[in-house]
Order: structure tokens, then sequence, then C-alpha cells
């Protein structure tokens, strides 16, 4: 009897994990093996978890099983992974979160490609009275130099001060905390350089 029929609910990702890797956040899981899987839908909610997968917004659909995501926020940043079929009927919901994401530095975003030749650098403002930004091309990182760029804004962003070729770069930030201009006086806000390609 249709009354009675029972909705079939495909079988929810398995081995979901979420983690911090410089810039970004990671997510891997193992999508269902089920004969008629059909998508992946990762739904991202600042503050509360996502309880549908329009309860936030969408951050991946599709069947790869990993996602490089750039979520800052200074309250907790949760995740909902739900496996759909081909009839468009969603799994339970996997869910992972992070207390916070908000790393030193905002853009340009790690591992992210621009088009401009000359970027724009931001990263969150620090105890200092000026900062010093160091960017190098990734293959010839980081000796004195070859730095491309070296400059000493007082504010925490920067426009490149020259254009820049294509290629890909590594971009640092140290703020300036301690009387005098000695290497020791600057304090990393980054320890692992983010990257970015200029296309």
């Amino acid at each position: 009897m249709a009354g009675n029929a029972i909705e079939w609910q495909p079988r929810p990702v398995a081995r979901l994990v979420v983690r911090r890797l410089g810039g970004r956040v990671v997510l891997t899981w193992r999508n269902p093996s089920d004969r008629d899987y059909a998508t992946t839908i990762v739904v991202r909610k600042i503050g509360s978890a996502p309880t549908s997968p329009k309860d936030g917004r969408v951050v991946l659909s599709g069947d790869r099983p990993t996602l490089l995501d750039y979520p800052f926020s200074v309250v907790p940043v949760h995740y909902a992974v739900f496996a759909a079929d081909e009839d468009g009927n969603t799994a339970a919901a996997v869910r992972a979160s992070l207390p916070r994401f908000d790393p030193p530095l905002r853009t340009p975003l790690d591992r992210s490609t621009t088009a401009s030749r000359r970027p724009r650098f931001t990263w969150k403002p620090a105890a200092a009275d000026h900062y010093n930004v160091q960017v190098y091309r990734a293959n010839r990182c980081c000796l004195p130099r070859d730095v491309v760029v070296n400059s000493y804004p007082k504010t925490a962003k920067l426009t490149s001060p020259k254009a820049i070729g294509r290629g890909t770069y590594v971009w640092y930030v140290f703020a300036h905390i301690k009387p005098g201009n000695a290497v020791t006086s600057y304090a990393p806000l980054n320890a692992i350089g983010w990257r970015f390609t200029v296309r």
C-alpha cells in the first residue's frame, strides 16, 4: 500500500576527518559503495551544526572524497556531509567541527591562484609597530638574495610594490615586536609559508 511505503535512505559517508593544514581546512571521508550512490554534499555552517543539505553553505557537491576549505571564523565552524543517491535521497548527516579557524594570514589564500601581477596581501593584525612581508619564488625559498618582495608596512595589508611574473610563490609575514631592527626583533606570524600562483 502506498501509505506504508518506506522511503529508501542511502548509507552515510564513513571516516570523516577534519583537520587544519596551514591556511586551509582539509576534510576527507569515504563515500558509500552503494550501487545507486550519486553524489556527496558538504555543507558548512558557522556557529551551529547543519541539519540538512540546505542548512548552510554548500562547499562541495560531487563524488570527490576530499575538500579544501577556507572558512575564516572566530566562532565554531561546523560541517555536515550527506551522501545522496540517484533519486535525490540523502543519508543521515555525518558531522565534524572546529572550535574556530582564524589563521594569521588572510589573502592570497593558501594554494590559491590569482591573475593579478600585484597581489594584495592581508593578515591578522598583531601587537606590532610594523611588519616585514617577504615573498619568494617557491623553488628559490628562502635566501635573502632570492627575495621577490621585501616590504615593511605599518598596517596589516600590502599591495605588492612591484609587478611579479607568472609562477608559484611563498610568502611570510613577520611582526616587529622588540626594539631595534635585528632579525630577533621580529616574530614570525606564519612558520609555514603560504603558497599562491600567479597565472
